[in-house]
């Protein structure tokens, strides 16, 4: 069984952060990120990563050379990652909640030339062999703020965009590199299944150390949305959660399988306070099978009905996700299990046996997918 949807590569040859920056000259006075202490408009994010993009050009970062990030979830962790892709290199992201053995594997197996840290997380690198810079609007300041150009940086969309590193679950972490044309299919597409626009304002939730970040962090910037930056305590679905997402106007947010199966449990079992507000439309789901009986409860919930569910479906290698299904009504609901979807826009999907042959419709097999969204390598 094959199945494939071809589409146009809609900005096949931009990089992701030339679409930022075309939002940038759009509307430069548009809200991007917005943090609890600070937010930043298109045209302040663009300026300050334009600043850190020459510092990072200085040390001689430039196409496919890896800058590792280690931040807290704040504006200046976007303005590095936008940054590292402006000087022409990609991010290797850093997550300090990992384990210190887990950092200093990544570190070490991506080869990053340059390390871009908050502050108070510094010394946890002093050692380690790597150059140390601190993306301060004050060591940046004497910068240039106009953009570089490709003429500058070099950087096409062949050149890497990032590295994520996989759990390591089987063995040592993987670190899967992803190119500017492979990320920005899938920002492409996804922006058209959620239908993004420069109205909304969409939740950055997942740790940029996962690949559902991507999704977030570009879906919105690459589409004039704002970024609304989850304080890093706010973990699980309780009423403080749907209130921040109340008062921070969030239409759409992208959350774990299994936050979500936790999240439709408490609206299922009518718990005041809890159902997403009205202002939420879209969610995304992904990393695990999707369990029917929390959709049928989340649907059959009086609150819940303005609020579409998309699950999706992708490993890491594949850029974030490959196949996706909306699911709007209740009598949309399968009686069992729920499909992954269809392929999403120039990505192909293949049903094949042991011998690498097609099954017929209805037959199990191995999944396979091919075409424009496949990491490098």
């Amino acid at each position: 069984m094959d199945v494939k949807r071809e589409g146009r590569l809609a900005a096949r040859d931009r990089c992701l952060h030339e679409l930022i920056e075309e939002q940038a000259r759009r509307d430069a006075g548009a809200p991007a990120v917005v943090s609890q202490s600070e937010t930043l408009s298109y045209g302040e994010l663009n300026a300050r990563a334009n600043r850190l993009a020459r510092q990072l050009r200085a040390l001689g970062v430039g196409p496919d050379a890896r800058v590792a990030i280690c931040f807290e979830r704040d504006v200046g962790m976007i303005v590095s990652i936008l940054g590292v892709l402006k000087a022409g290199g990609c991010y290797v992201p850093l997550d300090p909640a990992h384990p210190a053995e887990r950092l200093r594997w990544v570190l070490q197996d991506s080869d990053a030339r340059v390390l871009i840290a908050q502050p108070s997380l510094r010394d946890r690198f002093v050692g380690s062999g790597v150059e140390i810079l601190e993306n301060s609007a004050q060591a940046a300041s004497r910068e240039d703020q106009r953009d570089l150009g490709r003429e500058e940086s070099g950087v096409e969309p062949r050149h890497l965009s990032y590295v994520i590193y996989t759990s390591g679950s089987t063995g040592r972490p993987k670190g899967v590199m992803v190119e500017h044309r492979q990320a920005v299919n899938l920002i492409s597409h996804g922006a058209e299944a959620l239908r993004v626009t420069c109205a909304d304002r969409m939740l950055h939730f997942f740790s940029y150390g996962f690949d559902g970040s991507v999704l977030e962090i570009f879906g919105a910037l690459a589409h004039g949305a704002a970024l609304v930056l989850t304080p890093p305590y706010m973990k699980i679905p309780d009423e403080s959660f749907v209130g921040f997402l109340a008062t921070q106007r969030v239409t759409i947010g992208a959350f774990p399988t299994a936050f979500w199966h936790h999240w439709a449990s408490l609206v299922g079992d009518y718990r005041p306070g809890l159902a997403p507000p009205r202002c939420m439309t879209r969610i995304v789901i992904g990393g695990e099978k999707a369990e029917v009986a929390h959709l049928r409860r989340w649907l059959a919930y009086p609150g819940s009905g303005h609020c579409s569910i998309r699950n999706v479906y992708g490993p890491t290698e594949t850029t974030v996700f490959v196949t996706t299904i909306e699911i709007a009504s209740e009598r949309e609901l399968p009686a069992r299990d729920l499909p992954i979807g269809r392929p999403v826009a120039n990505t192909r999907i293949y049903i094949l046996d042991e011998q690498g042959e097609p099954v017929p419709a209805g037959v199990t097999g191995e999944l396979y997918v091919g075409g424009a969204q496949v990491a490098r390598g």
